[in-house]
């Protein structure tokens, strides 16, 4: 029986399977958000000045033309890191309730959250419901169906960092059967 928890025996097989001149991608659990003034062109000037950063897919913005989302990778020899960027100003086209929480999130994040991404939506949502009861957290935005497809929630923990807890939703009753007969 091995020693090593789960993720450490995925990344050693992950190690195993890749080519010596490749970069492994490992999955990483947390992404780091930077929220700033301008963060179209904060991400430029990374792409600009930072060697191993590459921009991933398209960016994502409001009517106003502000970036709601955009992600540069960086990469070394043991692992990709994603980094997602955000226009602290940015309208997302949310509700007032969740505009407000926004706002808050902009007050308290300082131009950094701490981005979770589950597999699970059940692991998600109670890691979230046990950080804002038992942990001492305040709610920011609620865990909750997001515009993008997502579970997502802002909390802010007991020492001032915001974090963001997204989840794919499962798939609607059926779905699941319908896409892997389209597949075959």
């Amino acid at each position: 029986m091995s020693t090593k928890r789960p993720a450490e025996e995925e990344a050693a097989g992950a190690e195993k399977k890749q080519k010596d001149d490749e970069p492994a991608y490992l999955a990483l659990p947390i992404v780091p958000s930077i929220i700033s003034h301008g963060a179209e062109k904060h991400m430029q000037w990374v792409l600009d000045h930072i060697p191993t950063a590459k921009q991933m897919g398209e960016l994502f913005k409001n009517d106003k033309g502000e970036l709601m989302h955009g992600v540069i990778s960086l990469t070394n020899k043991h692992a990709t890191q994603h980094v997602y960027f955000g226009d602290a100003d940015c309208d997302m086209g949310m509700s007032e309730e969740n505009k407000k929480s926004m706002l808050a999130v902009k007050e308290y994040c300082k131009g950094l959250q701490l981005h979770m991404n589950f597999d699970d939506v059940d692991v998600a949502k109670a890691g979230f419901k046990r950080a804002t009861e038992d942990g001492n957290a305040t709610v920011l935005m609620p865990f909750e169906p997001a515009f993008w497809g997502s579970m997502f929630g802002l909390l802010r923990d007991p020492f001032g960092f915001v974090w963001a807890f997204c989840s794919n939703l499962p798939p609607k009753e059926g779905e699941g059967a319908k896409e892997e007969e389209e597949s075959k």
